[in-house]
């Protein structure tokens, strides 16, 4: 008899008493997202409890940190709360928050003490910032290019990206803010994207493209030795021209002559080239002086104007005017002699007739 007794009295206290966590009729919501799903941005969440002795507090937390907390007066039966989650900061901090799982909870406490708690996990994915600050930096073929780390705690990698073609193909993907390739001489378009962490995308969570930054690529050390050697052949072109100035005992000088033209071969001189027939050769500046003339050489100097040609280019080197000096005093000295000889046969002559 006494059994039936105590199970009788075990029945009814289990059909009074109801279930732990919804005492006195106690119970909590969180709706703004679903349990589980992937968020980013800013969210909405709104809380609710209620209770049929009244709710006396109802609480939210976010990562382990309570972001609402109401308490009502007086007697009330259901209380709401809401709060706006910045996925993108950590709760309370200006800091840039990690892509991964948070939990959000949400408490109920009624009047009677009764209360009821709800839990929703969310999966953080935010996109990382656009990369910036773009500079570039080229010595020979070797193409830098440098940009601004991204404030994001969880970047795994910056995409490297060269115009190819009609479209930007990815080069490389570095973990660095820098990349350096070799390029032949051209002009070049570079664009850096970042990737951040991903816990829904194994490939990470890529940014949008920074602007395009394009460089110049010159001619390298070829080209600098291709250079180098032409110096030296003008160098040694300018040595032997010198030694020919030297040699054939003439300096010429000219200005204002057309582009890849020479001088005319005035005569006496030799060794240089004969011009074009419509060559359109100026008036010369002066009138070459016969006498003075330096040794070595005459001075030549000419100037374009008025497609006109003048006649006094008409150079006698020094040689020729030696034979000239040489022949005139011979000519002189044969007179002189000439004349001598008249006189003293005349003088013989007068002699003879006196006797």
């Amino acid at each position: 008899m006494r059994f039936r007794v105590a199970i009788l009295t075990a029945f009814l206290l289990c059909i009074a008493l109801p279930p732990a966590g919804a005492q006195g009729g106690t119970s909590a919501s969180l709706s703004g997202f679903e349990d589980g799903a992937t968020v980013s941005g800013s969210l909405g969440l709104t809380a609710e409890g209620s209770a049929n002795v009244g709710v006396r507090r109802l609480t939210m937390w976010v990562d382990g940190t309570a972001v609402m907390d109401v308490t009502p007066e007086g007697i009330r039966q259901r209380v709401t709360g809401t709060y706006t989650w910045d996925t993108t900061k950590y709760v309370g901090s200006p800091q840039i928050s990690r892509n991964r799982g948070y939990e959000v909870r949400v408490r109920a406490v009624s009047n009677g003490g009764g209360e009821d708690e709800v839990k929703f996990t969310a999966v953080v994915n935010n996109a990382p910032t656009t990369p910036t600050g773009l500079s570039s930096e080229i010595s020979g073929g070797s193409v830098t290019i440098e940009w601004a780390a991204n404030p994001e705690p969880d970047i795994v990698g910056y995409r490297v990206e060269r115009f190819y073609g009609n479209a930007y193909e990815p080069v490389t993907t570095v973990q660095e803010t820098s990349f350096t390739e070799t390029r032949s001489p051209g002009r070049y378009s570079y664009r850096v994207v970042a990737v951040r962490h991903s816990d829904t995308d194994t490939n990470g969570l890529a940014s949008g493209a920074s602007e395009p930054l394009t460089v110049a690529v010159q001619g390298g050390a070829a080209g600098g030795a291709g250079g180098a050697a032409g110096g030296a052949g003008g160098k040694a072109g300018a040595r032997g021209g010198s030694s020919g100035g030297r040699g054939g005992g003439i300096s010429v000088g000219s200005s204002g002559l057309p582009s890849g033209a020479a001088l005319p071969n005035p005569p006496g001189l030799s060794g240089l080239p004969e011009p074009p027939t419509a060559l359109p050769w100026g008036t010369y500046k002066k009138r070459l002086p016969y006498k003075g003339l330096p040794r070595g050489g005459i001075p030549l100097k000419a100037v374009a104007a008025k497609g006109e040609r003048t006649p006094f280019l008409r150079v006698i080197p020094p040689d020729g005017l030696r034979w000239v000096a040489a022949g005139l005093l011979l000519l002189t000295l044969a007179g002189l002699a000439r004349l001598l000889s008249v006189r003293i046969a005349i003088a013989e002559r007068s002699a003879k007739l006196a006797s």
